[in-house]
């Protein structure tokens, strides 16, 4: 019995060449996988020393700034404890100059394991109901709500009128994936679940904050070249609106062939609105939260959270950014 190299060896129309990101076009197996270790990290002493996640920008589709190991990792086709041993082996060469964990290759890794972890021993890890390790937070819930079932429809369409959201889905749909597990080519339960409960702000003692769709992209991608790939009715929209077309001038937004409402949907909330409306749910579950839950949270993390979200002493909250910056995003490998 041989093994089949090519999909029309397995039933399937060949895939035409194409210019989608290099994530798309990785190819399985242990013998891709060993090779991109080594062209990725072995290969890479002085980047791998440098890694810091926090200072990695999560825009870039072709070369993507981490090691892009983590579908080989997902499938079973690389061994974390391989992975280990390369970076340690460059580690040691290092004499010390090098980053650690959390932010470091070793750190992601770590948090890695502790997902799996904890989601081995951790009950109804994949879901907030009876979650010991989950906050409720009081979001709209698509099964009572017509407005919140329609916005996500188009949330799982890429058509919510905000540019990140959208190229974001686009990017999924057209890489031929099927929404997060369904679409994500390194799709594992438990680090996704994980993530979800970490980026909500509702498990981990994390920093509880909305992420501007506009300020957070800018900061790493101020031309909206990521935008521009994967949404083409924004191709021609200028770099000052191009995360926020409904902010254009119809002047501008016809000098860029793209009427907002037209060619490119109008947003489906109002962002500072929803994010405010959001910080308040967020704040009143944090403040309704059992006290043992809260002693989890290191005193350090607990001022650096009331400090971001100025919560006075009456527990009034006042917003004035929405998480441009994020101070350790989980599992980037």
């Amino acid at each position: 019995m041989t093994v089949p190299d090519t999909l029309g060896a397995m039933g399937y129309t060949d895939a035409p060449p194409s210019d989608a990101d290099e994530s798309s076009r990785l190819r399985g197996g242990e013998s891709a996988a060993l090779a991109r270790l080594d062209a990725a990290v072995c290969a890479r002493a002085g980047w791998v020393c440098a890694f810091s996640k926090p200072d990695t920008n999560p825009l870039p589709y072709s070369p993507g700034s981490t090691t892009m190991l983590s579908p080989y990792l997902s499938l079973g086709c690389l061994s974390c404890r391989t992975m280990h041993a390369a970076l340690d082996a460059i580690v040691r060469q290092a004499e010390g100059q090098h980053t650690t964990p959390p932010q470091s290759l070793h750190g992601q890794l770590y948090f890695r394991e502790f997902f799996h972890l904890l989601s081995a021993s951790s009950p109804h890890f994949g879901q907030t109901r009876d979650n010991p390790l989950c906050l409720t937070v009081e979001w709209r819930d698509p099964a009572r709500d017509a407005n919140a079932a329609e916005a996500l429809r188009r949330w799982e369409g890429g058509t919510t009128g905000v540019p990140l959201i959208d190229a974001a889905m686009v990017q999924l749909k057209e890489a031929g994936r099927n929404v997060f597990d369904r679409h994500l080519l390194d799709a594992d339960w438990a680090i996704n679940s994980a993530n979800w409960m970490w980026l909500s702000a509702t498990s981990f003692y994390t920093y509880h904050r909305v992420y501007s769709t506009a300020h957070f992209a800018r900061k790493y991608d101020r031309s909206g070249r990521y935008v521009r790939k994967w949404l083409p009715a924004l191709r021609r929209m200028p770099d000052e609106y191009v995360y926020e077309p409904w902010k254009a001038p119809l002047t501008v937004q016809r000098a860029a062939s793209c009427i907002v409402g037209v060619d490119y949907p109008l947003p489906i909330c109002d962002p500072e609105s929803a994010a405010a409306a959001n910080l308040t749910r967020m704040d009143a579950c944090y403040r309704k939260a059992p006290e043992e839950w809260k002693a989890l949270i290191p005193p350090a993390a607990a001022a650096e959270v009331a400090r971001e979200r100025n919560v006075n002493a009456d527990g009034a909250t006042t917003v004035t950014e929405h998480g441009a910056t994020c101070p350790c995003a989980t599992c980037g490998i």
